[in-house]
């Protein structure tokens, strides 16, 4: 089951999601279509963090790393590019999972 999921990102990612509300909408819809296939994406936090490289973001679920990127050039679809690599690592991590 999971219980967290996070997406950490680079001090240069900042000013994708700062003052984006088209994000909450993105979630929601990924966060639907998985509920309609009986699996629970819970609340996505997002945080900054100084560890990593200034474009290097991370999926971290139950504390695990499912995804670890960097984005070679910031552009309108960066936001997009980064949650459904989000979406990608909830799947194969759910997936294996519930196969175990």
């Amino acid at each position: 089951m999971v219980e967290s999921i996070e997406l950490l990102f680079g001090t240069e990612l900042v000013p994708v999601f700062a003052g984006n509300d088209v994000y909450c909408r993105i979630i929601a819809d990924i966060r639907e279509g998985y509920r309609k296939q009986g699996a629970v994406l819970p609340i996505v936090h997002l945080r900054d963090e100084r560890s990593l490289s200034a474009r290097q973001y991370q999926v971290v679920i139950n504390g695990e790393i499912a995804a670890d990127e960097t984005i070679h050039q910031i552009t309108e679809g960066t936001m997009i590019e980064m949650l459904t690599r989000l979406s990608d690592a909830f799947c194969d991590y759910y997936n294996r999972e519930m196969s175990d």
